[in-house]
């Protein structure tokens, strides 16, 4: 298996959904169903998901997890 720092650095789409009743941002990685993030800024949002994804590639390796890689 391929390391966490090999997938974090491929180009995921970042999909960022504004929630106008809440008045926060969700950001999801469409290729990493299990990675979502919600700031009350886009740049918190961003921030929490960039963690959030490098977390859940950290246990995917080593639980041995099938990562998805980006097309």
């Amino acid at each position: 298996m391929k390391s966490v720092d090999y997938y974090n650095d491929l180009p995921y789409k970042v999909r960022i959904i504004p929630n106008k009743t809440k008045d926060t941002f969700t950001v999801a990685y469409p290729e990493l169903p299990e990675v979502v993030s919600e700031g009350k800024t886009i740049e918190e949002a961003l921030n929490k998901a960039k963690k959030a994804k490098y977390e859940w590639l950290s246990l995917a390796v080593k639980n041995g997890t099938k990562i998805v890689e980006p097309d």
